[in-house]
């Protein structure tokens, strides 16, 4: 008999302020209740200032890092903004305005996508 993998839930949410970028991450193992919670502040990237939806980007991806370093392999993912959530599951279409950002946020969403690799099971909603 085989040993089940334990499960992951993946809290993220991203927020920008005038005062800085913040990442937030919360994570749940369903096997033993324990919780992880992670923050950071993220810096302007040279001329790129980072704005709300990247910012979820970025929390997302923070999380998605820390489950890869600690060698998760199931987990469900949350976040907030249905708009990630949605390119994520369909990276063809995107919802920016101007050329910059639809560039910026086609990175970051390929970033989500090549990093999904590393899951046995990956879920993302909202």
């Amino acid at each position: 008999m085989t040993k089940l993998e334990p499960s992951f839930m993946i809290a993220f949410k991203g927020i920008v302020t005038p005062n800085g970028t913040g990442l937030g991450v919360m994570i749940f193992s369903e096997q033993d209740n324990n919780i992880w919670r992670l923050r950071k502040n993220v810096q302007n990237e040279g001329s790129f200032q980072v704005q709300g939806k990247n910012a979820e980007y970025k929390a997302l991806i923070f999380g998605l890092e820390y489950a890869i370093k600690n060698e998760f392999k199931n987990v469900s993912v949350f976040g907030e903004s249905n708009s990630v959530v949605n390119d994520i599951a369909r990276p063809w279409e995107t919802h920016s305005t101007g050329m910059w950002e639809m560039e910026r946020e086609m990175e970051l969403c390929l970033q989500v996508l090549k990093m999904k690799k590393f899951f046995n099971t990956f879920s993302l909603a909202k």
